[in-house]
């Protein structure tokens, strides 16, 4: 893909984010005051957190298998 290992902390730092505020919103649109459409919830907050995440994760995974860790 192209990437470095050296982005990996930055992955990192916005996956926690991203996660951070998709739950926070999660959260305060089901039990607090829902200002937002569902769509454009999962749009804008859950969908980005869900690629952050999993983009974060496979390259963790590709940079251990190319070190030879298990």
């Amino acid at each position: 893909m192209g990437t470095s290992s050296s982005e990996l902390p930055s992955w990192r730092i916005a996956a926690y984010l991203l996660v951070a505020l998709s739950s926070t919103t999660f959260i305060i649109q089901r039990f607090i005051f829902p200002f937002l459409d569902p769509i454009f919830e999962l749009c804008i907050f859950h969908i980005p957190a869900l690629v952050a995440s999993l983009t974060y994760l496979i390259m963790g995974l590709r940079g251990e298998e190319s070190r030879g860790g298990k």
